[in-house]
């Protein structure tokens, strides 16, 4: 590995490990898998990250700060009950999930 790449893995790594996120290696350390509370997968040597198919450029600090935005939206609101066309609704956050009451 470069030296400047080197120098990014290991601060990089040192943040995550700090900041209790649960996470494994892949490719010999290449990759970095984070399962929860988003999917992501970090590349800690090249500073980038992927998410639902799209490219983030930033180091473990900007990537953290980005899980948490992100999270928010993937975690579940206080569930409004709503009545549409005589079936109950919940809406749960940024989608609609419709559920039959019986």
């Amino acid at each position: 590995m470069k030296p400047g790449r080197q120098k990014n893995y290991d601060a990089n790594m040192s943040i995550l490990r700090e900041s209790g996120i649960d996470f494994e290696t892949a490719n010999n350390g290449v990759a970095v898998l984070i399962r929860f509370p988003i999917v992501v997968d970090f590349f800690p040597s090249t500073n980038k990250w992927r998410y639902n198919n799209e490219t983030f450029f930033g180091d473990a600090k900007k990537l953290i700060r980005f899980i948490g935005e992100s999270a928010s939206f993937a975690k579940p609101k206080k569930q409004k009950k709503f009545d549409l066309s005589g079936k109950k609704v919940t809406v749960t956050g940024p989608g609609i999930t419709a559920v039959r009451k019986e």
